[in-house]
């Protein structure tokens, strides 16, 4: 248990998300399905069709992922809906030590 406590504590996880312009439409579109009286009601919409909505796209994810890697990320990892890519970092990377003078 100690080895994979020190494994943890040596590892910092870093988290790019997209700017959510676009959460007031999600936001919208989500009383518009609870909504008895409006004509989306209770028409769900798929994990795809919710990462078209808010997802970043290819290229900005491309990026994305290509940055984090130059800073030495690893295991980078967008989630299901395109709006957040995570890497995980050494915690003695430069990203994390703090200099003080």
């Amino acid at each position: 248990m100690s080895r994979f406590k020190s494994a943890i504590e040596n590892v910092k996880i870093l988290s790019l998300a997209t700017n959510c312009t676009l959460c007031s439409r999600l936001e919208t579109l989500f009383w518009r399905v609870a909504d008895p009286a409006d004509s989306q009601y209770l028409k769900f919409r798929t994990l795809d069709d919710l990462k078209s909505l808010i997802g970043a796209s290819p290229d900005q994810v491309a990026a994305a992922r290509d940055w984090l890697q130059e800073l030495g990320g690893q295991q980078v990892v967008l989630n299901t809906l395109g709006d957040e890519l995570s890497a995980v970092f050494p915690s003695d990377s430069v990203l994390f030590v703090r200099r003080y003078n």
